[in-house]
């Protein structure tokens, strides 16, 4: 097999079977899904993007950040309320996180490790069921892939135009998903690591193109509810659903306030009970500590569980379906894993930095294995140099 996946690499013909098979996977899930919407954030979302696209406003609420709604507002500004419609763009969407995965593994590592990923992204089943959910995380897997890319050209070529675009899509992709944020540390301490020189003016651009994207939607945020918040509301009573003397850290099922926590978030202003589940939360963390960490540890098994279990339960939670997203999981990890080992002479630190940032610091929440979608972009490319080196034995720019 030596040299023969590089080599199916560089032909074009090879590229466009895989997108074909692509889009025909997500168009046959497209086709055969129920004409509705089967879970509530998804229902919450679009309802949101129709509002915005008859009435032009996001309403007064604070919970879902505003650039997937605007997404669905498009497509509605133009076939109307049509669920059909949106799916198909969606498809198309998450093809062209298929395409951008593959193109920018080959420019940031090698083709036979681009084709491999792409392949990968190509056959995973959360990406091919994703575009019927009506999830934000179809969008952030698309604009992840940009994002991550763009990085770490800025990295390797520094310029001012690059790296104030970089800081603009990473604005993006915090508002599709605040918790984009728990990607920074890492991103921050693989670019110190990898960078030479020019490491203060890269974090200046980077944060002022970030801010000023951010910044009409915060302003938003005061101008409605007269306090300051980053981009949405809704954390404090994650990190409570994860922190509570009933949490379990299970993702099947989430534990309800008592009737004492109920009344005392009614008994104040909505923009006050966001304290009060933190603070209800870091009590538990602090009177019990022992049991803390091990509900910590619980979450972070689910966000890298090799199969989703989720509160809502539909046709698509069957046997079949775990066994197909266990077996992609499995090949996921085992490639990561070698392609960890083997990522050096690429200088991307950043790639398991932020993997390694995003997991410690969501674990801190209720979470769930659909948002390690924000840095499944990462597990792919690792996965993709990993597999290609097992097949290829594709020698690294030392090497070479």
């Amino acid at each position: 097999m030596s040299g023969r996946l590089g080599a199916l690499a560089r032909r074009r013909g090879v590229w466009v079977a895989l997108l074909a098979l692509a889009l025909a996977l997500r168009m046959a899930v497209v086709v055969i899904a129920p004409r509705a919407i089967l879970w509530p954030d998804g229902r919450y979302f679009e309802s949101i993007g129709w509002q915005l696209a008859t009435e032009h406003t996001y309403g007064d609420q604070t919970i879902y950040a505003p650039a997937y709604p605007t997404l669905i507002a498009a497509v509605y500004s133009v076939f109307g309320r049509n669920l059909l419609a949106l799916r198909v763009v969606e498809a198309l969407l998450s093809t062209a996180t298929v395409a951008l995965v593959g193109v920018c593994g080959s420019v940031l590592f090698h083709p036979a490790a681009g084709l491999v990923a792409a392949a990968l992204a190509t056959f995973h089943p959360v990406m091919v069921l994703l575009p019927v959910t009506q999830y934000a995380e179809n969008f952030i897997l698309f604009a992840a892939a940009l994002t991550f890319a763009e990085f770490a050209l800025a990295v390797r070529a520094p310029t001012t135009s690059r790296w104030l675009l970089t800081g603009a899509l990473f604005g993006l992709l915090t508002l599709i998903k605040p918790s984009a944020i728990a990607l920074l540390p890492g991103l921050a301490v693989g670019a110190a690591w990898a960078m030479s020189r020019g490491r203060g003016k890269a974090a200046l651009l980077f944060t002022l193109a970030l801010a000023v994207t951010l910044a009409p939607w915060v302003a938003r945020n005061h101008r409605i509810h007269q306090r300051w918040f980053l981009v949405t509301t809704g954390g404090g009573r994650q990190f409570w659903l994860g922190n509570n003397p009933e949490a379990t850290g299970a993702t099947n099922e989430n534990p309800t306030p008592p009737a004492w926590l109920v009344d005392t978030l009614y008994s104040h202003p909505e923009r006050e009970r966001e304290g009060i589940y933190y603070r209800e939360g870091w009590r538990f963390v602090r009177e019990s500590p022992g049991r803390a960490l091990g509900l910590y540890l619980t979450k972070m098994g689910s966000l890298w569980s090799f199969v989703p279990r989720t509160a809502t339960r539909t046709a698509y939670s069957n046997p079949v379906s775990d066994i197909a997203m266990g077996l992609c999981s499995l090949t996921l990890f085992l490639g990561g894993l070698v392609g960890l080992f083997r990522l050096g002479p690429y200088n991307v630190p950043f790639l398991p930095l932020t993997i390694l940032s995003f997991t410690l610091m969501s674990a801190a929440f209720l979470t769930v294995m659909r948002y390690r979608m924000s840095i499944e972009v990462l597990v792919l490319w690792m996965a993709g140099v990993g597999i290609a080196w097992l097949i290829d034995r594709t020698p690294t720019p030392r090497e070479a």
